[in-house]
């Protein structure tokens, strides 16, 4: 196995970020997603994580609704914005 950087522009819509996700998955054969920005987008994709269709590593958002049980297949680096504001 082995890393590559595929990165596609989705220009922070939703719609785009979903079909990048799919690009990613059927043609580049990706199953893993590393550092996606952004909570509309992340937002996008979502019902494909909580079918663990994809996974996502350390999303840069910190919106409470992406730390829900049906989406185990994202883990985490920062912290919500609620504990950041605590």
């Amino acid at each position: 196995q082995y890393v590559r950087a595929i990165v596609y522009n989705d220009d922070y819509q939703p719609f785009f970020a979903r079909q990048n996700i799919k690009r990613l998955s059927a043609f580049d054969h990706a199953t893993t997603i590393v550092l996606p920005v952004g909570s509309p987008t992340l937002a996008g994709y979502a019902d494909m994580i909580s079918k663990a269709e994809i996974a996502v590593l350390f999303p840069v958002t910190g919106a409470v609704q992406f730390r829900t049980a049906d989406l185990k297949g994202i883990v985490h680096m920062r912290a919500s914005y609620a504990d950041e504001v605590y």
